[in-house]
């Protein structure tokens, strides 16, 4: 068990950390802003919190239930009662126990020691500083909260559905009403879920909140807006072409033919670089899980890194630098990926580039990966954005044909996600970070981008507000709430922090339309819009969200896209877009419009592929040069456009054809004109877990 000394020594390294880095100027999401291992900031078993000395501590009255006071009757009042224990003995000790929250409401500390803690049947007790859990320091200083945790095998068992506790300054074989310092009855209507406490409002009444709060001042979140079953988005049609074609060669991904748990490919997460310097275009794509494709089938392994080239108007995995590698025969790709100490694999769904001077994607500035867990570890939630140096040097460190990638970095974004009221459990291991996309601060600053992580204090993202070494934010989509969430990433005295900026919750009416919620994440910097493609978890056909700034600077769900046929009915879990000057004429399109490419992952490697290629339509702004996938247009070879002919459209495996197309529907940014309004105040949104597409 953690004790109370190691809790404030955690707590104490945090906050000279913070002081140091950021002169004591305001630091978003500083309380848990260090998510590197060791010092990611954590409930202790029991704790003792000491408000701050400038706050002057509120008298609480306390409830009904107390009976009469007499001149030294004690301060201490109970503040919150938590009965949602899952009796787990992995997770932390405010989920597996039951346990009240106490609070001095006076100006002198109180030393509770030997008090009492008895439910309704007044038989049954909890001695504090005695009873497991045991309390390290009992006195609570004023205005500050001591945490009773009551081991789940132990006594009292307090119930979620209806009972009491009764709060006593000394304890006996039974309750003595005169020792009774406070209590609290909650009845069947308020019967309180695993997610909720019934804590005291600043009236002091109790009622039931969706934000437990263990050793800190009770939240009440607004709660999410429901919405009736025909409220619903309009989803529109694709804005391209109904013909896709597969760009992989059937099992490129995979173990075809093989047996074995594990035999799909695991494709998942995309992002489109342009050429520089020379250089063809690349589609930099993230597998989740690269055994099956080495033809383990038995055991999940490390995901990895794919590097598509384009040469000649055909995609192909890179042949050089150790990108490619041959299995039975046949030529497959794919550097694995490990955590900072070189161990571990990581399940890597998403992945992202930073613009480089130029304001394009450039993956000279790292590789970044969105991941869920340790795959190698894969019951334990890991929910983190590791970056990847993709021109280091690399070998096969285990002989299993793959080179292998070290990360140079691991934000940690569990102590992040906890303070947006997210807590990722032993069964949220694979539901966990799906979609990453990069957004500069020019454009959140421009656009008046709000950051929401204290509801209260709703304000303007401020850059300086927060340690940033990228000079912009990263949007993480988390299958489990199916909303997204932006932090702030920095290395603070050596260790990797993410900072909580501000969380976007998913529309209900978005649930109704039949959108599965954001998997990958796609920012189209040229049309001002975050792009998050859906997978068809639900069976209802995968589907493109489009989010866009109000004029408040809020970042919501504003239109919802169908995807092409073949596209809907796949386990689609990457997108990724090219840019407008790519749009051409394309064999097949309407008269006098022109299209761009767009790529697909396929997660269930369906017909044996789990590449594909599309177009959208998009007005090319240099309609009068040759569409150019090097940075040198009308000098170099597209990414797929076919020299010879330039209305060819793609065969399979990339050979040939003119080039895929983008999601502005009209070549001008998709912003309708009523934006959509989200309640933005909702912390760790209670939205439905869509079913895995996954084996675990």
């Amino acid at each position: 068990m953690t004790t109370q000394h190691d809790g404030v020594a955690r707590r104490l390294l945090a906050a000279a950390i913070a002081v140091a880095t950021f002169g004591g100027g305001l630091a978003i999401g500083a309380p848990a802003a260090l998510a590197a291992e060791g010092i990611t900031p954590t409930t202790d078993d029991a704790t003792t919190v000491t408000a701050p000395t400038t706050e002057t501590p509120t008298t609480e009255t306390p409830t009904t239930e107390t009976p009469a006071t007499t001149a030294d009757k004690p301060t201490v009042i109970i503040n919150e009662v938590f009965a949602g224990n899952t009796k787990e003995l992995g997770d932390p000790v405010t989920e597996r126990d039951d346990w009240v929250e106490l609070k001095n409401t006076g100006n002198a500390p109180v030393d509770v020691k030997g008090w009492g803690i008895y439910d309704e049947k007044q038989k049954k007790h909890y001695t504090i500083g005695t009873d497991k859990e045991i309390v390290d320091d009992t006195t609570i200083q004023p205005g500050g909260y001591l945490v009773a945790a009551i081991d789940y095998t132990g006594e009292p068992g307090l119930g979620a559905d209806a009972d009491s506790v009764y709060l006593t300054s000394h304890v006996g074989d039974t309750y003595d009403a005169a020792a009774q310092v406070d209590a609290v009855t909650w009845k069947l209507a308020d019967k309180m879920t695993a997610k909720q406490s019934y804590a005291r409002a600043d009236d002091g009444t109790f009622k039931v909140s969706d934000k437990p709060t263990p050793g800190a001042a009770n939240e009440f979140p607004d709660p999410t807006p429901t919405s009736k079953p025909d409220d619903k988005m309009t989803v529109d049609a694709w804005p391209g072409l109904t013909d896709v074609t597969a760009v992989d060669a059937e099992g490129e991904f995979g173990a075809k033919g093989q047996s074995g748990d594990h035999t799909d490919g695991n494709l998942s997460g995309l992002i489109y670089e342009q050429g520089r310097d020379g250089k063809p275009d690349t589609l930099w794509a993230a597998d989740n899980d690269l055994n099956p494709t080495l033809g383990n089938t038995s055991d999940k392994g490390p995901g990895s890194i794919n590097k598509f080239i384009n040469v000649d108007g055909a995609w192909k995995q890179d042949p050089s630098n150790g990108w490619t590698f041959t299995k039975n025969g046949a030529t497959k790709g794919g550097k694995q990926l490990h955590f900072k100490d070189g161990k571990g694999g990581a399940d890597s769904e998403a992945i992202t580039l930073i613009p480089g001077a130029d304001g394009k994607p450039d993956s000279t500035k790292g590789v970044f990966i969105g991941a869920e867990r340790d795959n190698e570890d894969k019951k334990k939630p890991r929910p983190s954005i590791l970056s990847y140096d993709a021109n280091a040097k690399t070998s096969d460190t285990n002989g299993d044909g793959a080179q292998d990638l070290t990360a140079t970095h691991e934000w940690n974004l569990t102590a992040g996600l906890n303070q947006f009221g997210v807590t990722l459990g032993k069964d949220d291991a694979n539901a966990s970070v799906e979609g990453v996309a990069f957004i500069p601060d020019k454009t959140l600053t421009a656009k008046g981008f709000q950051s929401n992580l204290d509801p209260k204090k709703v304000h303007a993202y401020n850059p300086d507000g927060t340690a940033n070494d990228y000079h912009g934010l990263f949007f993480v989509a988390l299958e489990k709430t199916n909303a997204i969430y932006a932090f702030a990433l920095a290395t603070v005295g050596g260790q990797d922090a993410a900072y909580p900026v501000a969380s976007i919750p998913l529309p209900a009416s978005a649930t109704n339309a039949g959108y599965d919620g954001p998997r990958d994440l796609v920012w189209d910097a040229e049309h001002d819009q975050l792009l998050a493609e859906g997978d068809n978890d639900n069976g209802t056909g995968s589907k493109i969200g489009v989010y866009t700034f109000d004029d408040k600077g809020a970042l919501a769900l504003t239109k919802l896209l169908d995807t092409p046929t073949e596209i809907a009915g796949q386990n689609t879990e990457g997108f990724a877009i090219t840019p407008d000057s790519y749009a051409r004429t394309v064999a097949g399109g309407a008269a006098g419009k022109t299209y761009k490419p767009v790529f697909w992952a396929d997660d269930g490697v369906t017909g044996g592929h789990s590449l594909r290629q599309g177009w959208i339509e998009a007005v090319n702004p240099n309609p009068g040069q040759t569409p150019g996938g090097t940075g040198q247009q009308g000098t170099t070879t597209p990414q797929n456009p076919g020299k010879t002919d330039p209305t060819a459209k793609p065969q399979a495996g990339g050979k040939g054809g003119a080039q895929p197309k983008h999601l502005s529907a009209t070549g001008s940014p998709i912003v309708p004109i009523v934006a959509a309004m989200v309640a933005l105040l909702a912390l760790g949104v209670p939205a439905a877990l869509a079913a895995r597409r996954r084996v675990s």
